[in-house]
């Protein structure tokens, strides 16, 4: 009886080569590439995890079903990037768990261009569900409670490019090609289960239609040794890291549509829905796929954004060493933190820029603002005791807005700042403080503009009386 289920997981192994199952299938990974690719490990701003839950095929008994959870965040170093990835999936009797640590590294290889490079290394443990199988002769009782499992070292390398708007990622995965036997003890036929490689590439272009609105193509391609090459063709549509949609067609398979919105710029909540090509659509249902991540600020030490610790090597690990090629390896690291600091430049002022273009539109409404809300500094009575003041730094029509540009007012001036709304509610008003006299009021624009803040203001400091 046993040989001749092990001959039936033998067709669902096979079966399972062929449908490119080997490996999970996710469709958001517009939302965490790192499930694709270990190269993008700690690639994004803050360090993130993420849990993503798929059910596949739905009404089909057995059908794919995937649990994974992923970590990852960048090192002191920017170029260095650290994750973990954990997943469970299971198809009919066969099971699969992976546990995987990656690193990234990447170089610049000019101002536009940059290149990382990932590695992965793990366990996998593959399972067969014995007692899983409906049998028709329950007198063998190993049969129906046993799970065999068997685990091997599985490895995992990727790359990715950059070129301004532009990028590519090639990742292969299952590169050891273990071989996995299952047998037992009382001599019955043994299984073999081929672990083969698989290789995807992503191709995508971020288009900026405006400061608030960004269009991505993109193209995935997954192949195996041996098999039919996958594509999924998409667009992502993504609003002032707020909200995105998208929708792909996966050939063969059907088409998917998919949705994620960022709550409080803290948590990241997905969700997907592929509906099966018509020749299917009669045996299985849709697909659903559930992701929830969060943003773990300084997970790692330094985080991403801190750019304090200073790359250049001590020289006393160069005694020894001739002082040129020291001072070479000086000015190595020195041009390497340059770089750095020329794109974290470059991308600070690409939000500044947002920020002055997004008010440049609303400046004759915002002067109109000013010029009947503003309280008259050149009047040393226009303060009164009972009045409640404010120091205005920027003014925004959403709320949103007002959240970038408090987020990008004190990362260049290190000043906190909170936000009110004028009496008519249709202005948010970023402000620096609440000067309680008018004297204080001119000394803390005077401050403002003698150190040089002034400069990441939007306009004009003015004061505001709560109320007007």
């Amino acid at each position: 009886m046993r040989k001749i289920l092990l001959s039936i997981i033998v067709g669902l192994v096979g079966h399972s080569q062929l449908m490119g199952q080997q490996t999970p299938l996710f469709s958001q990974y517009y939302l965490n590439p790192f499930l694709l690719n270990p190269a993008f490990a700690g690639k994004e701003a803050e360090a993130r995890a993420f849990f993503t839950y798929r059910k596949q095929w739905t009404g089909i008994e057995g059908a794919p079903e995937t649990q994974a959870f992923t970590i990852d965040g960048a090192l002191n170093n920017e170029r260095m990037g650290i994750g973990l990835t954990l997943f469970n999936d299971i198809t009919n009797v066969l099971g699969r768990a992976n546990l995987m640590g990656t690193y990234s590294y990447g170089v610049d290889l000019s101002k536009d261009q940059h290149l990382n490079m990932g590695i992965s290394i793990g366990v996998l443990q593959n399972k067969i569900y014995f007692d899983r199988i409906n049998a028709s002769d329950l007198s063998d009782p190993n049969l129906l409670n046993d799970v065999d499992n068997r685990t091997v070292l599985d490895g995992n390398i990727g790359m990715s490019y950059r070129y301004k708007d532009f990028l590519l990622g090639v990742a292969v995965t299952q590169i050891f090609q273990n071989e996995i036997n299952h047998s037992n003890d009382a001599d019955f036929k043994a299984l073999n289960f081929s672990l083969i490689r698989h290789y995807t590439t992503t191709l995508q272009y971020d288009f900026m239609l405006n400061p608030k609105l960004k269009l991505v193509p993109m193209v995935l391609m997954r192949a195996a040794q041996g098999l039919s090459p996958q594509f999924d063709l998409s667009v992502f549509a993504e609003y002032h890291d707020i909200l995105w949609l998208g929708t792909s067609y996966r050939t063969g398979i059907g088409t998917n549509f998919s949705m994620g919105f960022h709550i409080d710029s803290k948590f990241i909540i997905g969700y997907s829905y592929e509906v099966p090509k018509k020749a299917i659509r009669g045996l299985a249902h849709g697909s659903h796929e559930f992701s929830v991540g969060i943003r773990l600020n300084n997970l790692v030490k330094g985080g991403r954004a801190n750019t304090s610790t200073s790359s250049v090597p001590n020289h006393s690990n160069y005694q020894g060493a001739p002082l040129d090629a020291a001072h070479q390896e000086k000015m190595d690291a020195l041009e390497q933190r340059n770089q750095q600091l020329e794109r974290k430049i470059e991308r600070q002022n690409k939000e500044l820029s947002a920020i002055r273009d997004m008010m440049e539109k609303n400046k004759e409404e915002l002067s109109q603002l000013i010029a009947t809300s503003a309280v008259d500094l050149s009047d040393a009575d226009a303060f009164d005791a009972d009045g409640e003041y404010y120091l205005v730094v920027g003014a925004t029509r959403d709320i949103e807005s007002a959240k970038n540009f408090q987020k990008m007012f004190t990362r260049e001036t290190g000043r906190s700042t909170r936000v009110t709304q004028n009496s008519k509610k249709t202005w948010y008003l970023v402000f620096s403080s609440q000067p309680a006299t008018w004297k204080e009021a001119k000394s803390e624009i005077k401050n403002l503009k003698k150190s040089g803040d002034n400069q990441f203001i939007i306009g004009n400091p003015w004061i505001y009386k709560a109320g007007e």
